[in-house]
């Protein structure tokens, strides 16, 4: 049952002239109205002016991954303003709401796929690196379905089980990469490499078992790949084989793939000849934050035990104390396990939320972040620091996007 709520006519609005939030009272003729959408899967933001709705936005609730752990973020999308009410401050209104609600729901992160110079202003930082692979159509022709493989259309009932182990197996520990929900709420493959495109998917199959899967988007002109999932590498040559048969059929001398580079599909195709971009945008696109400082941290203290035990520090014993803006969380190694416990020893460092944000999904280096005003860390702590947070190429797929 959808509920709706009023709230309370109150907001923290963002001021230009100071760079920072000042509390102000909403005008009485606006006000807000949150409730849920989608079944639950999403709370609607909506600001009216009397009866008329001026502003809105949504908010997703995803479970998206940072290494191995499981957060809970909140994906903001469909934001917009009546066209009449627009250069009002509306939007940021919503954002302003957007956050208040999020923070009071329990999200771990907030993220976003935007426009430039809007949202780090409520402390969105660049979080998803975009690849793009490209290899030629002839070279990638060389490749043969093997003997026992057969490609058939992807059917969400009949291989969506399979498809979605697969795509589980192979994105386990991609940080920022999204947990899909379970078949019957999967919605598939709909969504291409951009929102005004489709796509379309097809398995591979030996023995009644989907082994591997591609997703490519709709259009006779160009050949865009989305994504591709395996069971082993062994079915790679069928995949190819079958993004091969599609170019051709559509006549372009090259094929653009939406992969990370460390994907091992990517991996497999330097053999044709692949050249590799990877944009990482100043502002705006893949963005994301924290929301909830401590319980993040503490929901990812298996990944963190993870990431030290992968480090030349895995036995060393040492605390750190992270302030932000949020507040403060301190780390303590020993044993080779990381907890998230307050205390008053430790190393003190101070980085903003946003840099902090980049450091734990790894968008950033450690030795990078120094070069930021507003961040001090004694040379001490570097090492450990670095260990906690290695550099990684966090990516959400175009399907997951909101």
């Amino acid at each position: 049952m959808e509920v709706i709520v009023l709230l309370p006519a109150a907001v923290a609005c963002y001021d230009d002239r100071t760079d920072g939030t000042v509390v102000k009272a909403l005008p009485p003729d606006l006000a807000f109205y949150v409730h849920s959408g989608r079944h639950g899967r999403m709370t609607v933001v909506d600001l009216y002016r009397r009866a008329e709705k001026v502003s809105w936005l949504v908010i997703g609730h995803l479970v998206m991954r940072v290494g191995e752990a499981r957060l809970r973020v909140g994906g903001i999308g469909g934001v917009g303003t009546a066209r009449e009410h627009r250069h009002k401050g509306y939007a940021a209104l919503c954002m302003l709401k957007a956050l208040e609600v999020m923070e009071a729901e329990g999200f771990h992160l907030s993220a976003l796929f935007g426009i430039p110079n809007f949202y780090h202003r409520w402390g969105y930082a660049r979080a998803v690196p975009e690849p793009r692979l490209k290899f030629a159509t002839d070279s990638a022709a060389l490749a043969k379905v093997p003997a026992g493989y057969r490609i058939v259309p992807f059917n969400r009932t009949r291989h969506g089980p399979q498809v979605l182990a697969l795509y589980e197996a192979n994105q386990c520990l991609r940080t920022l990469s999204a947990v899909r929900p379970a078949p019957g709420h999967w919605r598939g493959f709909w969504l291409a490499s951009s929102w005004f495109r489709r796509s379309e998917a097809f398995v591979v199959v030996r023995g009644g078992h989907v082994e591997g899967y591609g997703v490519n988007d709709q259009d006779r002109k160009a050949m865009i790949v989305t994504e591709a999932g395996y069971r082993s590498p062994a079915v790679f040559p069928a995949i190819t084989a079958e993004f091969a048969r599609r170019a051709r059929a559509r006549r372009v001398p090259e094929m653009t793939l939406h992969l990370p580079p460390d994907h091992a599909y990517a991996r497999y195709l330097r053999r044709f000849g692949l050249d590799v971009v990877v944009h990482y945008w100043r502002s705006g696109d893949g963005t994301a934050r924290i929301m909830l400082l401590d319980r993040t941290f503490r929901d990812c203290e298996g990944e963190l035990t993870r990431r030290l035990r992968a480090s030349a520090l895995a036995r060393a014993r040492f605390a750190v104390r992270i302030g932000c803006e949020l507040g403060e969380v301190r780390l303590a190694a020993q044993g080779g396990r990381v907890r998230v416990r307050p205390g008053t020893g430790g190393m003190r460092v101070t980085v903003p939320q946003p840099i902090l944000t980049q450091l734990l999904i790894g968008y950033r280096t450690v030795d990078d972040a120094m070069t930021e005003p507003g961040v001090r860390i004694p040379r001490e702590a570097v090492d450990p620091l670095s260990a906690l947070f290695p550099p990684a190429l966090p990516y959400c797929l175009p399907a997951d996007r909101f």
